[in-house]
Protein backbone atom coordinates (compact mmCIF):
# COMPACT_ATOMS: atom_id res chain seq x y z
CA UNK A 1 0.00 0.00 0.00
CA UNK A 2 1.53 3.76 -0.93
CA UNK A 3 1.08 6.17 1.86
CA UNK A 4 -0.32 9.24 0.93
CA UNK A 5 1.67 12.38 2.54
CA UNK A 6 0.04 16.09 2.10
CA UNK A 7 2.91 19.26 1.66
CA UNK A 8 2.08 22.50 2.34
CA UNK A 9 4.37 25.06 1.71
CA UNK A 10 4.27 28.67 0.61
CA UNK A 11 7.65 27.71 -0.94
CA UNK A 12 7.33 25.97 -4.45
CA UNK A 13 11.15 24.81 -4.14
CA UNK A 14 10.48 23.11 -1.13
CA UNK A 15 7.20 21.48 -1.94
CA UNK A 16 9.56 19.98 -4.98
CA UNK A 17 12.65 19.31 -3.20
CA UNK A 18 10.41 17.50 -0.52
CA UNK A 19 8.33 15.50 -3.10
CA UNK A 20 11.52 14.26 -4.81
CA UNK A 21 12.97 13.29 -1.75
CA UNK A 22 9.58 11.52 -0.55
CA UNK A 23 8.80 9.99 -3.35
CA UNK A 24 12.80 8.64 -3.75
CA UNK A 25 12.85 7.43 -0.25
CA UNK A 26 9.60 6.50 0.65
CA UNK A 27 7.68 5.59 -2.38
CA UNK A 28 4.85 7.51 -1.41
CA UNK A 29 2.34 9.80 -2.95
CA UNK A 30 2.52 13.50 -2.55
CA UNK A 31 -0.27 16.14 -2.40
CA UNK A 32 0.96 19.71 -2.59
CA UNK A 33 -0.98 22.64 -1.17
CA UNK A 34 0.61 26.14 -1.41
CA UNK A 35 -0.67 27.21 1.73
CA UNK A 36 -2.68 26.38 5.10
CA UNK A 37 -6.39 27.19 3.49
CA UNK A 38 -5.63 24.79 0.30
CA UNK A 39 -4.00 21.96 2.78
CA UNK A 40 -7.30 21.91 4.83
CA UNK A 41 -9.15 21.35 1.63
CA UNK A 42 -6.83 19.07 -0.12
CA UNK A 43 -6.59 16.99 3.73
CA UNK A 44 -10.42 16.41 3.46
CA UNK A 45 -10.63 15.33 0.06
CA UNK A 46 -7.21 12.98 -0.38
CA UNK A 47 -7.32 11.83 3.63
CA UNK A 48 -3.53 11.80 3.53
CA UNK A 49 -1.42 9.38 5.81
CA UNK A 50 0.87 12.02 7.25
CA UNK A 51 0.66 15.92 6.96
CA UNK A 52 3.58 18.21 7.01
CA UNK A 53 2.99 22.05 7.25
CA UNK A 54 4.94 25.10 7.12
CA UNK A 55 4.22 27.73 9.83
CA UNK A 56 4.46 31.08 7.86
CA UNK A 57 1.90 30.80 4.90
CA UNK A 58 -0.36 32.81 3.65
CA UNK A 59 -4.05 32.93 3.52
CA UNK A 60 -3.75 30.38 7.06
CA UNK A 61 -0.62 29.34 9.00
CA UNK A 62 0.53 26.14 9.59
CA UNK A 63 -0.82 25.74 13.40
CA UNK A 64 -4.45 27.24 12.18
CA UNK A 65 -4.21 24.77 9.10
CA UNK A 66 -3.19 21.44 11.90
CA UNK A 67 -6.21 22.89 13.94
CA UNK A 68 -8.53 22.68 11.58
CA UNK A 69 -6.99 19.13 9.82
CA UNK A 70 -7.09 17.39 13.27
CA UNK A 71 -11.04 18.15 13.53
CA UNK A 72 -11.56 16.37 10.25
CA UNK A 73 -8.62 13.76 10.38
CA UNK A 74 -8.27 13.34 14.06
CA UNK A 75 -5.91 10.40 13.68
CA UNK A 76 -3.38 11.36 11.01
CA UNK A 77 -0.39 12.84 12.00
CA UNK A 78 1.15 16.73 11.13
CA UNK A 79 5.10 17.38 11.58
CA UNK A 80 5.63 21.42 11.24
CA UNK A 81 8.17 21.73 9.36
CA UNK A 82 10.02 25.18 9.82
CA UNK A 83 12.77 27.70 9.80
CA UNK A 84 11.24 29.32 12.83
CA UNK A 85 11.78 26.85 16.17
CA UNK A 86 11.26 28.19 19.75
CA UNK A 87 10.43 26.69 22.55
CA UNK A 88 7.70 29.20 22.52
CA UNK A 89 6.04 27.42 19.19
CA UNK A 90 6.63 24.05 20.74
CA UNK A 91 4.43 24.59 23.18
CA UNK A 92 1.84 26.32 20.67
CA UNK A 93 2.47 23.64 18.39
CA UNK A 94 1.52 20.79 20.87
CA UNK A 95 -1.49 22.24 21.60
CA UNK A 96 -3.18 21.80 18.61
CA UNK A 97 -1.88 18.70 18.24
CA UNK A 98 1.40 18.55 15.97
CA UNK A 99 3.33 15.35 16.23
CA UNK A 100 6.70 16.95 15.55
CA UNK A 101 8.49 20.25 14.69
CA UNK A 102 11.31 19.57 12.60
CA UNK A 103 13.20 22.44 11.35
CA UNK A 104 13.76 22.96 7.68
CA UNK A 105 17.70 22.94 7.78
CA UNK A 106 17.61 19.10 9.03
CA UNK A 107 15.63 17.27 6.07
CA UNK A 108 17.38 13.83 7.22
CA UNK A 109 15.54 14.41 10.12
CA UNK A 110 12.57 14.62 8.34
CA UNK A 111 13.24 11.48 6.60
CA UNK A 112 13.30 9.45 9.77
CA UNK A 113 10.41 11.15 11.42
CA UNK A 114 7.93 10.42 8.50
CA UNK A 115 9.35 6.56 8.54
CA UNK A 116 8.15 7.33 12.23
CA UNK A 117 5.17 8.21 12.33
CA UNK A 118 3.51 6.25 9.08
CA UNK A 119 5.25 2.83 10.92
CA UNK A 120 2.80 4.08 13.55
CA UNK A 121 5.12 4.69 16.51
CA UNK A 122 4.70 8.22 17.25
CA UNK A 123 0.77 9.16 17.10
CA UNK A 124 0.57 11.19 20.31
CA UNK A 125 1.75 14.90 19.57
CA UNK A 126 4.95 15.60 20.94
CA UNK A 127 7.68 18.19 19.87
CA UNK A 128 11.03 17.46 19.08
Amino acid sequence: MTNRILIADDAKLVRTALRDLLKKENGCEVVEAENGSEAVAKARDTRPDLVILDLAMPVMDGLTATREINKLLPNVPIVMYTLHCSSQLEVDARKVGVARIVPKSDSGFLLSVVHELLDGALRAPIAS
